[in-house]
Parts: C-alpha cells; structure tokens; sequence
C-alpha cells in the first residue's frame, strides 16, 4: 500500500495506517463492518511518517526538478508528492464481496499536527472471494 502525500509547507505528519474491513449492502444503508472475516498475518497497524512538500515560497530549502509538475505516463501534468509504503498481509476467511479501507490514525505523540478525516481522501478496494471445489 502506498500513501501519497501533496500537502505543501506543513510539517510532517506522524501516525498509523491499518485497515478495515466491511461489507457494502449498497441499499442506501450504513456499511456493515466485518474485521472478522479476515485475519492479519503480521502487524495491525503501521507506523507512517507522512512528508510534506516545501512550499515555493520557503526560501530555507533548495528549488528542484522534482518539486515541479512532471508530466506523467499518459502525458497529463501531476503534482509534486511525497510517497510512504506500508505492507500487510491478510487473508479472508469467508467467501464473499469484502471491502477493504485503509485507515490513517493519529499518532500518539501529543502536540503532533494530525489532519482533519475530510483532508483524507482513502480509496476503497473490493474483493469477491469465491471457493472453487473440482
């Protein structure tokens, strides 16, 4: 799992990143989660450290080429970000549409900047587990 990060001139921001697993009806109801169907094999949360951009106008640290807008693959411009990776390993129990989120915590230093659940945005990624018996 990889964390991009395009915050500018702020400080980094420490915390930790796990994952939630549910279920989505999708009827117009609340999400039901299920942490139970699925088991880590390893660690339930990980530290992350997410980095932030220099800001143009900060003058204490040195302009260059890969704090500008690169274009990517596809030839359309990108902003500058910060990359952090985290690795989990897990395994459903249950065969199904399960949905996985990942989930930023705050850290649990006091006084550290944290951001906002609307500063986040966090994909969600779907998994349908089938049995196949031959």
């Amino acid at each position: 799992m990889t964390v991009s990060s395009v915050l500018k001139g702020t400080k980094p921001i420490n915390g930790e990143l796990s994952l939630r697993c549910f279920q989505d009806l999708q009827n117009g109801k609340k999400t039901i989660d299920t942490p139970e169907n699925m088991v880590f094999c390893g660690p339930l949360k990980v530290p992350i450290v997410i980095e932030s951009i220099p800001s143009e106008s900060d003058s204490s640290i040195p302009s260059t080429s890969s704090n500008e807008q690169q274009p990517s693959e596809n030839g359309h411009l990108e902003p500058p970000k910060k990359e952090t990776a985290a690795q989990f390993s897990f395994l459903f129990l249950y065969e199904g549409t399960h949905k996985i989120r990942p989930v930023i915590g705050k850290s649990a230093i006091i006084g550290e900047p944290t951001l906002a659940e609307d500063e986040i945005f966090v994909p969600t990624i779907t998994f349908n587990v089938i049995t196949k018996v031959s």
